[in-house]
């Protein structure tokens, strides 16, 4: 599966595969992005699959839920804005985020620290608490009130 670059080609490929497509759906569902389109176009008619996927997810695991039929589609509420946004994350990514290497090591650890173990740990740990704390609603209510933009 694959999703298209918006913007043109990059080293000559006008999309991108469903595993680097996933991440970024997601970045932008929990930033407050709630429309995302998936005409039969784009990506060799794949893009409404990979967008689907990573939304069904999300309904999987209760963070969001779904409607069926021609005015259905998918939406929050309250008690969903209410979650953490490490709830989505995690749901998405896994819990290896906030554990992994920022290098990308496999053996990385206090005990074998990489070039920079010590400084991307400080920096995961503040995200990751930032996310534990953090709401959904605390995205979406600066972007509804005009007090933030989605635009990039």
């Amino acid at each position: 599966m694959t999703m298209a670059r918006p913007f043109g080609p990059i080293n000559g490929k006008w999309y991108i595969n469903e595993d680097e497509a996933l991440p970024l759906l997601f970045n932008g569902y929990i930033n407050g992005i709630n429309y995302f389109d998936s005409a039969p176009y784009y990506c060799h008619k794949n893009s409404e699959h990979t967008v689907g996927k990573i939304l069904q997810t999300l309904v999987r695991q209760g963070l969001i839920n779904s409607t069926k039929g021609p005015s259905g589609g998918f939406f929050i509420i309250e008690s969903q804005r209410n979650q953490p946004i490490i709830k989505i994350i995690e749901s998405i990514e896994g819990d290896q985020l906030f554990k992994s290497c920022g290098l990308g090591l496999s053996k990385c650890s206090a005990s074998h620290p990489c070039p920079i173990h010590d400084e991307y740990k400080i920096a995961r740990d503040l995200l990751e608490n930032l996310f534990k704390l953090k709401k959904v609603k605390d995205l979406c209510d600066p972007v509804s009130n005009g007090l933030a933009f989605l635009i990039g």
